[in-house]
């Protein structure tokens, strides 16, 4: 069998994509706000690609806590700082989402189990919490097996408050969703001065704040976030399958929801 090309989709944020396409051949999409009434921003959402990682570098090393300045913090920074090989490794792990406006990589969200994330002692802290206070999400305990690491995310300064952030983490979703694990949760750490970012993760994707911990090798305290990823439950019937973030199939072709669909659960039941 001749395998088929898989063209990266390419997304105006200006209006609701609707594409017909096999199910397996589905690429993360959600529409995001305009940037302005006559621009059209196109963003493309996908897994990383070798040519990714160095932008991916450069984009961490501008947004690494000790290089920010302390008016900038204000606005987010990150706080682990990983290799070229790393990110590498935990693309194979579960996934490395980039969103791309024209030819510019202006953000990235990683995600990993805890497996592997248990080798970076601050990441091990956060996994070692979850697990010694049972910690859960809707009364069901976060393991290995449910929950995947979330994170880091990363969007250039100048692209932040356009609905990015909402793209890498459906984008994301759709891959620990298909992933043998099947993940149902995702969990990260944040630090309290981080404010930006954690106001906007609680208010753009719905995380909770599920407790903090105090952190041994930064000596100091770190929140806890987590949210369900919640995919729709369908009536059975062999005609409609999910691609992770939300779809309806219609004699073998896809129509992607909404973002405003999914948010609202509004799903389609025959």
């Amino acid at each position: 069998m001749k395998s088929q090309t898989k063209e990266p989709l390419i997304i105006p944020v200006t209006g609701k994509a609707i594409v017909s396409t096999p199910a397996a051949d589905v690429k993360a999409m959600i529409p995001t706000p305009a940037v302005s009434k006559s621009e059209k921003a196109l963003i493309t959402y996908r897994k990383v690609e070798e040519k990714d990682y160095e932008n991916i570098l450069s984009l961490q090393q501008e947004n690494f806590r000790s290089g920010v300045t302390e008016e900038d913090k204000q606005n987010g920074f990150l706080s682990a700082k990983f290799t070229k090989d790393q990110f590498m490794a935990m693309n194979e792990d579960l996934g490395i989402i980039v969103a791309i406006k024209g030819k510019i990589l202006v953000g990235y969200l990683c995600g990993a189990s805890f497996d592997y994330c248990k080798q970076f002692p601050l990441l091990k802290e956060t996994i070692d919490d979850i697990s010694t206070h049972q910690r859960k999400i809707n009364d069901t305990p976060m393991t290995s097996e449910n929950t995947f690491f979330y994170g880091p995310v990363c969007i250039a300064k100048e692209e932040r408050g356009q609905g990015i952030l909402e793209g890498l983490f459906y984008a994301l979703k759709k891959v620990a969703i298909n992933h043998v694990k099947h993940y149902n949760n995702c969990a990260f750490f944040m630090s309290p001065d981080n404010v930006r970012s954690s106001n906007a993760h609680q208010k753009r994707l719905g995380v909770r704040n599920i407790g903090s911990f105090f952190s041994q090798t930064r000596n100091k305290e770190f929140y806890l976030f987590a949210r369900e990823l919640e995919v729709p439950k369908l009536i059975a019937n062999p005609a409609v399958q999910m691609t992770g973030f939300g779809s309806r199939l219609f004699s073998g072709k896809i129509q992607l929801w909404s973002l405003d669909e999914v948010r609202s659960n509004n799903v389609y039941r025959p």
